[in-house]
């Protein structure tokens, strides 16, 4: 609150600084003024600093009305000394372009703020700035993550290009969509891609195409990824950056998967270096789809290239030979074919290999870790899953709340090996059960129709405040009303009375 007679706060310098433009300037400029305000940096007040703003009289209005300093005493107060007052527009557009190469938006926004409030030409300073300086401040806005300011900037460099948009040269647009690729904005992207061919009238080059098969990944559009490839390849020869976009392209949908390694494979032929990025894509694809043949192709073609995996890829290519065995597991007749088996085995042997090189630096990673139980238990090794969870201490890795969901996830038909998992979760592991696993433990028990085990978990979920799903209380009020039942329809009646109910 204000009282009377106080002294009236200084107005925002960027509606003062938009209000000293021409009436007729373009409102992108405006919106400009106002993001070089918002980012200088003001310092303390120095009377006697030679670099002092210009005076607001010295600033026409659009009209031709002069303001006085005592309006806006913010325009009299002093910034960083960057840049002395006698300096020439010459020198400043100079500065601005260094600036903006250097990729250093701070000094290059203070700059274009000085040369803004210096300018008193009627068609507003931006005349005077020759298009390479719009054209630099555009990519370095963009390269710096500032999409929004680039766009702004882009539409000023058209408006001042004597022939319409014709002039701006296609590094701006690479530096712009760019920018909006890597901030994941892929809309954005593409309109601006259809934007630089039908209204600036360019032809994309083959960097910018490879911009934008990055972009085509990050959306998971492997069928716009192939178009643009081929829309390429009909006019040059793709370079080994566009193949690449392609590929992890490819790798986003399990549809594309095997065409992803058929293009790998063709990349290999012509030479491309091999680089994490691309493998760590390949390696995921492989894990999701259980492709056994392609993580080991991946890995010679790695151990070729004298690449290291890291431990997150090497736990997708564990899942790859887990889901493998998986899929022989469930064939028919599995269960009575020796073959089935031994073949089950040396897929596994397969992960066993790569725990060990995990191995080598040390105690084993978690992540690993939880891989090689998820294979066990996709093929169905119930009987090697507990002992395995049991080789923590052996493997230098401590299981923790993903190790024994995936287990007793895996358990939930053997109630018996659950509840042993389940005890020893709660006594020497030390591991604080998730929702999920509680909930998975209440169904299991329900099933097993062991009231006690069950008013156990319930009282472990009353203390974490998860309340049990309808499937578990329409289980849980089947059971019989014995001492135990009567005992669990207690916890259940707290439930309701708490306010987190099960839904019923």
């Amino acid at each position: 609150h204000v009282g009377p007679g106080a002294p009236r706060p200084a107005p925002e310098p960027s509606a003062m600084l938009t209000a000293l433009l021409p009436q007729r300037a373009p409102r992108g400029l405006r919106r400009v003024v106002r993001g070089y305000v918002s980012a200088a940096r003001p310092l303390r007040h120095h009377p006697r600093s030679p670099c002092q703003v210009r005076p607001v009289s010295t600033l026409r209005r659009g009209s031709g009305s002069e303001a006085s300093a005592d309006t806006f005493p913010w325009v009299a107060s002093s910034y960083t000394p960057f840049v002395s007052t006698d300096t020439t527009t010459d020198d400043l557009i100079l500065r601005i372009s260094k600036a903006a190469a250097e990729d250093n938006l701070a000094l290059a926004r203070r700059l274009c703020l000085r040369l803004l409030a210096s300018g008193s030409d009627g068609d507003g300073v931006g005349s005077l700035v020759p298009l390479a300086v719009w054209n630099a401040l555009v990519c370095s806005h963009a390269r710096a993550g500032d999409a929004d300011a680039a766009f702004v900037l882009l539409e000023r460099v058209e408006a001042l290009s004597p022939d319409g948009s014709h002039d701006v040269p296609p590094m701006v647009f690479e530096a712009l969509l760019s920018g909006l690729v890597d901030s994941r904005r892929s809309a954005a992207a593409f309109a601006t891609f259809q934007r630089m061919r039908t209204r600036a009238l360019l032809e994309p080059n083959a960097r910018i195409y490879a911009v934008m098969l990055k972009g085509c990944g990050f959306a998971g559009d492997p069928d716009q990824a192939l178009s643009l490839f081929q829309e390429l390849a009909s006019r040059e020869q793709p370079p080994p950056e566009a193949r690449t976009e392609l590929i992890i392209a490819l790798t986003s949908r399990r549809r594309t998967t095997l065409e992803a390694f058929r293009r790998f494979s063709e990349a290999a032929r012509l030479g491309d270096p091999l680089d994490l990025r691309v493998c760590s894509h390949l390696a995921f694809a492989c894990g999701r789809g259980g492709l056994a043949d392609e993580a080991k192709l991946l890995q010679r073609r790695m151990l070729a290239a004298g690449l290291e995996p890291t431990n997150k890829m090497r736990a997708d290519l564990v899942q790859a030979f887990g889901g493998a065995a998986a899929r022989l597991a469930r064939a028919p007749g599995a269960e009575r074919s020796s073959g089935h088996r031994a073949e089950c085995i040396r897929l596994l042997s397969h992960a066993w290999r790569l725990v060990q090189e995990a191995r080598e630096g040390g105690a084993l990673p978690v992540e690993v870790y939880n891989a090689l139980l998820s294979a066990y238990c996709a093929a169905g090794l119930d009987d090697h899953i507990v002992q395995l969870l049991g080789m923590g201490a052996e493997l230098r890795c401590a299981p923790n709340a993903e190790s024994y969901a995936i287990v007793l996830s895996a358990l939930q038909g053997s109630p018996g090996r659950f509840h042993s998992v389940w005890a020893s979760m709660l006594g020497d592991g030390g591991v604080q059960p998730t929702p999920v696993i509680l909930e998975t433990a209440l169904q299991v028990a329900a099933a097993a129709r062991n009231a006690k085990w069950a008013r156990t978990v319930l009282e472990l979920m009353f203390g974490a405040g998860v309340a049990p799903s309808e499937q578990a209380v329409t289980s849980l009020k089947a059971l019989p009303h014995d001492s135990e039942g009567r005992a669990l329809r207690q916890v259940m009646s707290a439930f309701r009375s708490t306010g987190f109910a099960a839904q019923e």
